[in-house]
């Protein structure tokens, strides 16, 4: 049941809003169908996986529904499409939008993160 509503919300989640540029919220049909200014960021291969999240989102919630084993694969093989493209995205903007400074001060938290947990690590044995 519960592969049922996710299927149910990769669907329908399509069709709800997913970002705003100047005031104007599009839903992910909307950045599939829309050309110009707006959606001009968007490559080819974001689009395929955008396509990808009904697709994915239908055939789970069918074969979940009549219980066939390979909701689980393509529940599986959904989850890593839809979480992977976001981050891609997610990265690709970060890489974009960031200078040098931020990119020090990120390198900098990551390393005494990794000093704290295993510094921290060492002193509970």
């Amino acid at each position: 049941m519960l592969l049922v509503i996710a299927g149910a919300g990769f669907v329908g989640g399509f069709f709800f809003p997913w970002v705003r540029f100047s005031g104007i919220a599009h839903s992910g049909l909307g950045l599939l169908v829309l050309q110009g200014d707006v959606v001009e960021f968007i490559s080819w291969p974001q689009r395929l996986l955008m396509f990808a999240v009904p697709l994915f989102g239908a055939m789970l919630l069918v074969t979940a529904f009549i219980g066939h084993r390979i909701a689980l694969w393509l529940a599986l093989a959904a989850s890593v499409v839809v979480i992977g493209g976001g981050a891609y995205t997610l990265i690709k903007s970060f890489f974009g939008l960031t200078g040098m400074g931020m990119w020090i001060v990120v390198g900098s938290a990551l390393l005494s993160l990794a000093v704290a947990l295993l510094t921290l690590g060492r002193g509970r044995k």
